[in-house]
């Protein structure tokens, strides 16, 4: 039976497969239809003073509610110290965003844990990464974390010095999904007419990460 999936019934079961593969809750929402609403997040830390060697921040533990698909990463580094009261604290303000001389490195808490950026990287080519050349979204489950270790590659020349790391993605809006166990979401998979091989093998390669 193809339930939902509508008449090209082969390929967008083999979609909503490979997307069960990843997030078995996304894969439902997508086959029933559900909202897409954007979703922001924050991350941020602060270099107090001008010797501090590194500064720290961590994502909001409670924040993600459900499985999101992040699309973009932006930072955004304020020194209001900097210029202060001075007509060009704007212009100075815009160039040390894009040359702060920053890196961080960033991981990723919970089930899966994994590094996204082990070795030190600069800000910009960070956000590059994830604004320019990733294809199709990086998953982050509910049950992740994120970490962020920023570092002056030079020194900084004032203080305070904050950065907020922005990510930018979007969330299918299901609460009843949400709600949902992993064995009652590949169950209601099935019935909706997704292939039971399919959801196995989907499983498989779940159970492997």
């Amino acid at each position: 039976m193809l339930g939902v999936l509508g008449a090209d019934g082969g390929a967008r079961q083999d979609r909503i497969a490979r997307m069960a593969a990843l997030s078995p809750r996304s894969a439902l929402a997508e086959l029933t239809g559900a909202v897409k609403a954007p979703f922001l997040f924050n991350v941020q830390a602060t270099f107090e003073t001008t010797t501090q060697q590194q500064a720290e921040g961590d994502m909001d533990a409670t924040i993600l509610g459900a499985d999101t698909w992040i699309n973009d990463l932006a930072f955004d580094v304020q020194v209001p110290s900097a210029f202060a009261g001075n007509v060009f604290q704007s212009l100075y303000q815009f160039f040390y965003n894009k040359t702060s001389g920053i890196g961080v490195e960033i991981k990723i808490l919970g089930s899966p844990r994994y590094d996204v950026a082990q070795a030190v990287t600069p800000l910009t080519s960070a956000a590059d990464f994830i604004g320019q050349a990733w294809p199709c979204g990086w998953l982050l489950l509910r049950s992740n974390g994120v970490h962020m270790r920023f570092v002056p590659l030079v020194t900084l020349p004032n203080a305070p010095v904050t950065i907020t790391a922005t990510f930018r993605g979007w969330q299918y809006i299901c609460s009843d999904i949400d709600s949902m166990g992993i064995d009652a979401v590949y169950a209601r998979l099935t019935a909706l007419g997704v292939n039971g091989d399919m959801i196995k093998e989907a499983r498989s390669m779940r159970d492997s990460y």
